[in-house]
């Protein structure tokens, strides 16, 4: 990991660990981050000494730049800085997460094993309900309503047409009682 600091330069550490200053375009006054995603930000800002960051995405310097770049000089140097070890264990953290995140995603999007996309006949009744569950929320996020076809006749049509049963194929959890279609 220390090898990372050697090579991938200072805007890349700084987009690892300070990309709270890099999303601050998508914060606004109107819709500020939480108090408690703000303060947890604050605290790994806090064990890294730099400054903190305000609800909105905004700080008074440079600190987290100039942090960056004393830890890459530190690093070819072949030396640590006092914050060498919590800046390695943050970027380890990270990076797990962002694994995590990945393989979640990955789950998600993968089809149920076992069954024929195509074929809606190789579904459970579980797996064509979750499917209407999604496809009935997404009209909901999409169209801002409750209005979707009805049951029956999407269930018709799964069963007759190969190219909407594809694309409504159960996939990641779907074929679990408890899913829910708005994760």
């Amino acid at each position: 990991m220390k090898e990372i600091l050697k090579y991938k330069g200072a805007h890349y550490l700084y987009k690892e660990l300070f990309d709270e200053e890099l999303n601050y375009m998508f914060v606004s006054d109107k819709d500020p981050w939480s108090e408690e995603h703000t303060a947890k930000l604050n605290r790994k800002r806090e064990l890294l000494g730099v400054s903190p960051i305000s609800s909105c995405g905004s700080t008074t310097d440079n600190s987290a730049l100039e942090f960056c770049k004393r830890e890459i000089k530190a690093a070819q140097a072949n030396e640590e800085t006092e914050y060498t070890k919590i800046a390695l264990k943050i970027l380890k953290e990270i990076q797990e997460e962002k694994q995590r995140f990945q393989e979640e995603m990955a789950a998600r999007l993968a089809v149920v094993k076992g069954i024929d996309p195509e074929d809606a006949r190789t579904w459970s009744e579980t797996m064509i309900n979750n499917s209407y569950a999604r496809m009935a929320a997404a009209d909901r996020w999409e169209l801002d309503s409750a209005s979707t076809m009805p049951f029956e006749e999407f269930k018709e049509k799964l069963f007759s047409d190969k190219n909407f049963a594809r694309s409504r194929a159960p996939r990641g959890k779907m074929d679990q009682e408890d899913y829910n279609p708005w994760e």
